[in-house]
């Protein structure tokens, strides 16, 4: 009873106390949120639609809408044909791109079902979403129903900007012709050929139209296909949609009869096939805890969709398909290192041929210039690929890439006055300038991973080259730590840097194997880390929740042997993953309003830090000098209670290890566990050590084996253990699952959104834009675009001095002063200018100036106006500007003057060399 004691309160202090508080809250969201469905941490959380090499994703927005870059499908139902609504998704089998959403209004659930697919089964082929709506009659009568499907540009919230691949035209055509929407000259989405047709919502299609005159903005469903009728009890009906990644030229008539005739069953069985076919090829893994068990393969399905093409065909592995479509080495040798510990050998392999295009002529190993955190990692992520495959032949092949690796090594620490990787200002993670503490724990465990090659390969004067500078670096090491530190302070982000964000420095005993696990330095570290950088159970960066650098430190835990810190730690995680347990990076206010902001999940980065610590939980290895001598494979580190319930069992099918694949089953009775361990060695361990779950007391353990060494909380056994059978007392009190932990963190924010509003404050409401009536529309569409906002510069003319990519100089004058991607971009040098022919002389007397704004920035400009276009006049002068920029622009009033040229000539840009205009309005004078 006393361990559940501590485990409640330590828990409860995590997710309730915190450690980090900010100064105020300034928005909590209203906990009604997490009345229904499954929860989901973030308010606006997203999930994702792709293909493992594919060059683009679908974001399933937290509203419940399927949006590409270039348009959105959209839902409503009910008779009143509300907007859908829906923050809780599923996934198939629990970890399938295959994504569901189910609301139930008038004893009808309407269900929304989502995939992505080629329709040749081929990554890099064309792509299409396809979705189905059905509607089940689930009450107890006959009821009537509603739904409808439309396409829009975008809302523009939490939609990911980095996935634009293009504008909004409000004088856009269109047609709803042969049962798909042509918008413009492109077909953006099909449809069956059920149901009715209309326009926009309640306007019944007749033929083409102009987004202008029916009021379309960019959030306005258009060509809408709406489904009514009646359902008898347990009746459904369902009409499915097909949505094409890119918009198709209406020349392509191959592909839009291809898309017509695509089987929306057929291609969802083709998904299955393929999600399968993947997950097949690695470990078959079994825990005893729904959550946990669907996370870990949702999580590396999250890893998978992140891979995309280069431009010579090879994988780079990426974080995701938004605003982190991009390759760096250090996130890619953990994601790649996932694979293979879970058994994906083939993947990761794949993955690893790009891994030699990122060595520099002189050794290094970086992503981009003057960035040292990917040197260690990729010495790693292709030596240990090698040793967890026991393929010799692969240590061959890359072992030429270590030696000129080693040799930058040696020169640049020759050259730096400590002796260590050198100096360097890229901050990203640390945010420091100076020598970095992970930078050098990289770099060691990069050289033990040459130097074990070395010795694998029998390359002796190499292997004694690399043990003479992996010992020549640790010293130096050591000596700028103490220097640092003292003798058993917490290991700091910078060695000779003040300040900075914790993240190199946690990783010292995992998966460096530098630092010992009970090393004063760790365990000075760990504290501090539970005294100053907590909250909501899990580590804040510069003061906001981040989610996966809880893992960094939690690693820490699991070789210390501290089962319940690892645990509290790992459900914590868990607590703020998204219904279809996606994880996010950081920029949350702990407490707040669970809104990261443009930081959208999935996060492929996190979700292989969170799939590595449970696989450490499961098994891992120790000892042997970090490999170079022989190793212990460790067993069930860390159990849950929920796990160890009698009559159930966990199964580990094929784990990849350095000693080659092991795997091991528990059976759970009421007085212990029997488990069966299969060991398909390559190198045989020194030892198997299996951990006793802290939930239980242990009171004798058999084995087929001998001998055996039975200590408080584990059991060493010889390598040719093949079962185990234990007798323990479980202590049935403690309790801690995910559901748990979840529901503890629910109380909790729910206690303080009302002490909250009890001080004055307004609760945040998560809502999506409703399908308008014509009444509705009109009146948004003036608010934006009618005459007396617009100005009368709207389609005129325009001349420029330059363009810089897609966003040509109409962009500044198409009346659209609401977002940032409807702008006139035009690069370096300044001064770059803008000019407008009214095509006739104006009494003008106001001007309305929209530069780009965010990132804090501010413009300089002059507004001039001309007659005859050669002799100016200035009327707005803002090239002392230092004001940041708003969304409201700026408006500038003067005495009415005859005009028919406006010219805006930008100066000076605070953030970048390019300029950028998002509207010049023009009023004529009353």
């Amino acid at each position: 009873m006393r361990r559940c004691i501590l485990m409640v309160c330590s828990l409860l202090y995590l997710l309730v106390g915190g450690m980090v508080k900010a100064d105020s809250t300034p928005v909590m969201v209203d906990p009604a949120i997490d009345d229904s469905g499954r929860f989901s941490y973030l308010a606006k959380s997203s999930t994702s639609l792709s293909m493992m090499g594919s060059e683009r994703a679908c974001q399933v927005t937290f509203d419940g809408s399927l949006y590409t870059g270039w348009a959105e499908l959209c839902f409503a139902y009910g008779l009143d044909y509300k907007a859908v609504m829906n923050r809780s998704k599923r996934l198939f089998d629990g970890w399938m791109p295959i994504v569901s959403m189910v609301q139930v209004k008038d004893g009808i659930a309407y269900e929304v079902e989502a995939f992505y697919m080629t329709l040749d089964g081929k990554p890099e082929s064309r792509a299409v979403v396809f979705a189905k709506i059905t509607a089940k009659n689930v009450s107890t009568e006959v009821k009537p129903f509603g739904f409808a499907a439309g396409l829009r540009f975008n809302t523009g919230d939490h939609r990911i900007v980095e996935m634009n691949q293009g504008w909004f035209d409000v004088n856009w055509s269109y047609e709803m012709a042969n049962d798909y929407l042509i918008r413009g000259d492109k077909v953006v989405y099909f449809f069956d050929s059920n149901g009715k047709k209309e326009a926009v919502l309640g306007d019944k299609y007749h033929d083409m139209f102009s987004g202008k005159a029916k009021h379309i903005l960019e959030d306005t469903p258009v060509g809408v296909k709406k489904h009514e009728g009646t359902l008898e009890v347990g009746e459904e009906i369902s009409t499915t949609f097909k949505m094409p990644l890119e918009p198709i030229g209406i020349e392509d008539i191959g592909f839009i009869s291809a898309i017509k005739s695509a089987n929306y069953d057929e291609y969802k069985e083709q998904t299955i096939r393929y999600w399968n076919g993947l997950k097949n090829q690695g470990a078959q893994v079994f825990i005893p805890e729904e959550a946990v068990n669907d996370a870990r393969m949702t999580n590396l399905m999250y890893t998978w969709q992140a891979v995309y093409p280069k431009d010579n065909g090879k994988w780079l592995q990426g974080v995701n398909k938004f605003q982190y479509k991009g390759f760096w080495l250090r996130d890619a040798a953990y994601i790649i290192h996932s694979d293979d510990v879970w058994g994906y050998h083939e993947i990761a392999r794949k993955l690893l041929d790009v891994m030699p295009e990122y060595q520099g002529v002189n050794g290094l190993f970086y992503t981009y210039a003057n960035q040292l955190d990917g040197f260690g990692q990729a010495l790693y992520v292709l030596a240990n690929h090698a040793i967890v495959t026991g393929d010799k032949e692969y240590a061959e092949k890359i072992y030429p890439m270590f030696i000129p690796a080693l040799d930058w090594l040696k020169k640049v620490s020759a050259e730096d006055d400590f002796g260590l990787m050198p100096f360097t200002d890229v901050g990203d993670n640390e945010a420091i300038r100076g020598h970095f503490t992970g930078h050098n724990f990289w770099a060691l465990l990069g050289i033990r991973s040459a130097w074990r090659i070395a010795n694998w390969l029998r390359e002796d004067e190499d292997a004694k080259v690399f043990e003479a500078e992996y010992k020549r670096l640790y010293d130096a090491l050591m000596i700028a730590i103490e220097k640092k530190s003292g003798s058993d302070g917490a290991l700091t982000p910078g060695l000779d840097a003040e300040g900075g964000q914790d993240w190199g420095n946690l990783i010292g005993v995992f998966p460096a194997e530098v630092m010992k696990p009970w090393d004063k330095h760790v365990g000075a570290t760990l504290a501090k880390m539970h005294a100053e950088k907590f909250d909501e159970g899990v580590m804040t960066y510069m003061g906001t929740i981040h989610h996966y650098l809880t893992v960094k430190e939690a690693q820490s835990h699991i070789f210390r042997d501290e089962q319940l810190e690892t645990l509290e730690h790992f459900y914590a995680i868990m607590a703020h993953m998204g219904s279809t347990w996606e994880m996010f990076e950081w920029n949350v206010e702990p407490w707040s309003s669970r809104d990261a902001f443009v930081n959208y999940p999935p996060h492929g980065w996190g979700s292989a830090m969170f799939n590595l610590m449970l696989r450490n939980m499961l098994i891992h290895e120790r000892g042997g000098e970090g490999g170079l001598g022989q190793r212990e494979i460790h067993i069930g580190a860390v159990l849950s209670p929920e796990w160890i319930k009698a009559g159930q069992k966990l199964v580990f099918k094929n784990a990849g290890t350095e000693c080659g694949p092991v795997s091991f089953e528990y059976t759970f009775k009421e007085d212990g566990a029997e488990v069966l361990i299969d060991g398909d060695w390559h190198t045989e361990p020194r030892n198997v050590v299996i951990h006793v779950p802290f939930a239980a007391k242990l009171k004798s353990v058999t084995a087929d084996c001998a001998p055996i060494r039975m200590l408080v909380d584990k059991v060493v056994l010889p390598a040719d253990v093949k079962k185990v059978v234990f007798k323990w007392d479980v202590d049935k009190s403690i309790v801690l699952n995910y559901q748990e932990t979840i529901d503890a963190y629910k109380q909790t924010y729910r206690e303080k959104a009302e002490e909250f509003v009890k001080e004055g404050g307004e609760l945040m409401q998560v809502t999506t834009p409703a399908w308008l009536d014509t009444e509705g529309r009109e009146a948004a569409f003036n608010k934006l675009y009618g005459k007396e906002i617009v100005g009368i510069a709207v389609g005129k003319p325009v001349k420029i001095s330059g363009i810089e990519g897609s966003h040509p100089a109409q962009l500044a004058v198409d009346g659209n002063a609401h977002s940032l991607m409807s702008s006139w971009w035009v690069g370096p040098p300044a001064p770059q200018w803008l000019e407008i022919d009214l095509e006739e002389v104006k009494s003008i007397d106001r001007v309305h100036v929209y530069p780009y704004w965010g990132g804090n920035r501010y413009y300089q400009y002059q507004v001039e106006v001309s007659v005859d276009g050669e002799t100016w006049n200035v009327i707005a002068d803002m090239s002392q500007n230092t004001k940041i920029e708003t969304p409201r622009g700026r408006e500038h009033r003067f005495d009415s003057i005859d005009a028919r040229y406006v010219k805006i000539t930008m100066l000076y840009n605070s953030s970048n060399p390019s300029m950028h205009l998002v509207e010049l309005r023009v009023f004529e004078a009353k």
